[in-house]
């Protein structure tokens, strides 16, 4: 088994690159082996991998207070995305009398897939100047509170 996690967005670290990898095997030999592929591949990729991210996560981890501090800031962004994301189904739910966008709060994390075409995806750019990947991911992180009706309008009258 192969478990990667990044600390990019946890940390806010996205140009370090800061995560592990971590692997089970059977045994310590088929472990070591997946590591040496593992060692192979990172080195086709860079010769000498940064290391500033992990010193920071270490800095932050070693530190009650700091640890603390960046819980209370995970609670924050947490907080601050569930509040967008209800605010963003709600409002397309008044807009379209039903609840075919619920899933919008129910998705966790930044992004969320909203199911369109890429035509709809370019109406948006082209009409609305908002912008998502051709397969309809968006930014929710991005959204602010401010900004929630006018992409809700936006969304519904590219859908109908």
């Amino acid at each position: 088994m192969l478990i990667a996690t990044s600390c990019s967005k946890n940390f806010g670290l996205y140009r370090e690159r800061t995560g592990a990898a971590i692997v089970i095997g059977k045994n310590a030999k088929e472990a070591m082996n997946a590591k040496g592929r593992i060692l192979q591949l990172a080195r086709s990729t860079y010769t000498m991998p940064p290391d500033h991210g992990a010193a920071i996560v270490e800095t932050i981890l070693s530190s009650d207070a700091l640890t603390q501090e960046w819980k209370t800031e995970l609670d924050v962004m947490r907080n601050r995305i569930v509040t967008l994301r209800e605010g963003l189904s709600a409002a397309l739910a008044a807009r379209c009398g039903d609840t075919r966008f619920d899933f919008i709060k129910q998705h966790k994390g930044m992004f969320s897939m909203l199911g369109m075409a890429p035509e709809q995806i370019q109406t948006l750019r082209d009409d609305f100047g908002i912008y998502a990947v051709g397969d309809s991911r968006i930014n929710i992180a991005g959204l602010t509170e401010a900004r929630i009706d006018y992409l809700a309008d936006a969304l519904i009258s590219v859908i109908k």
